[in-house]
């Protein structure tokens, strides 16, 4: 049985490693719902699994090779910590005890929420305002594999 829950920084999601191709990631994750096409300023190709509670990302950049992953999976387990659903100050004043360490965060560029990011962990935490609560809640988690300063992909052996 494939492990849709445990989080690994710089590496994936369970066993499924980034710089999986498609066919890696469907055989692990299988049919994707929608995929969606976003161009900015770089193009990513995004694989939706609703009911998994999962996104994979995939940059053709990198050969189209996995590079991001997304969870709002209520189970889903971070350094064996569930965080999905819990406050922002809650996680935010136990970071040390998650292994997360130092985060910056953005009230800026986020509608209905804010954002805490680790560079060093190439992780970031949606968060959420709940409806009339003035409470901020963990929406998501998004992680990649790690790139350099120099734009150097550091795959996961």
């Amino acid at each position: 049985m494939n492990d849709y829950r445990t989080i690994r920084p710089h590496f994936g999601l369970g066993d499924l490693r980034f710089g999986a191709n498609y066919e890696e990631v469907r055989a692990y994750l299988g049919e994707p719902d929608t995929v969606t096409e976003l161009v900015s300023r770089h193009r990513w190709i995004t694989w939706e699994y609703s009911a998994l509670g999962i996104d994979a990302s995939f940059d053709p950049e990198y050969d189209e090779r996995l590079l991001a992953l997304t969870t709002e999976r209520q189970d889903a387990l971070l350094n064996g910590h569930r965080l999905i659903g819990l406050t922002g100050e809650t996680i935010l004043n136990r970071l040390q005890d998650y292994g997360l360490g130092k985060y910056r965060t953005d009230n800026v560029l986020v509608v209905g929420g804010w954002e805490a990011e680790s560079d060093l962990e190439d992780l970031e935490m949606r968060f959420d305002h709940y409806g009339e609560e003035t409470v901020d809640r963990l929406q998501f988690i998004s992680w990649s594999v790690h790139i350099t300063e120099n734009d150097v992909v550091m795959w996961p052996q």
